[in-house]
């Protein structure tokens, strides 16, 4: 320590004019990271490893349409996913629009949309649904729940059976299935799975 000519006290650098080694550390500048390079913490990289490989066994809904001969139609249904059939009633000659949803593994009937309800067709709503009136259909919302739906298909003159899926065009089934029993079903795959089975069409309509 050194006073000056005022008797204030200053401190004495070292020779050649230089800070303290412990001053100099802290005003030594830092260099910069290598670039492109990015630290995760352990845990979040395990957490993603973990939510990876969990969405690759997520539950999803696979729905197929065989027939005597093998497949006739089959596509990956995400939740909720809906598909319609129609035909032509054979006694009251007036469409008939059944409108089904795909959910937790089952097929769940929606809607049935009718014009008449004579000779065999609904005239009462289901417990778990209700009526409505929307001339000159009418629709029973509700029904019932199945893994697995028979259809016999008509022909031409009688039935003229038809399927869509989602939001695709109908399909007429009574061309090249007149006569046959075709099986509606679900089946219950991992997203991994349906991935390997359809490929880039998992997104459905």
């Amino acid at each position: 320590m050194q006073q000056d000519m005022d008797g204030h006290t200053a401190s004495r650098l070292p020779a050649g004019g230089h800070a303290p080694d412990a001053a100099a550390h802290f005003l030594r500048p830092r260099r910069a990271g290598r670039r492109g390079t990015l630290s995760l913490p352990p845990l979040l990289l395990c957490l993603a490893v973990l939510e990876a490989a969990a969405l690759c066994f997520w539950p999803m809904d696979a729905f197929t349409v065989k027939g005597p001969e093998g497949v006739v139609f089959s596509a990956p249904a995400g939740l909720g996913q809906e598909y319609r059939t129609r035909y032509i009633h054979s006694v009251q000659l007036t469409p008939v629009i059944d409108v089904y949803r795909i959910l937790q593994g089952q097929i769940r009937q929606r809607q049935e949309w009718t014009r008449s309800h004579n000779a065999g067709l609904p005239s009462v709503a289901p417990q778990n649904g209700r009526f409505v009136s929307s001339p000159p259909w009418m629709v029973m919302e509700g029904g019932g729940a199945w893994r697995q739906l028979n259809l016999r298909v008509g022909d031409k003159d009688v039935g003229r059976n038809e399927f869509a899926y989602g939001r695709g065009a109908w399909i007429p089934l009574y061309r090249d299935h007149a006569g046959q029993r075709l099986e509606f079903s679900v089946t219950r795959m991992t997203l991994l799975e349906i991935c390997r089975k359809y490929g880039s069409s998992v997104i459905t309509r």
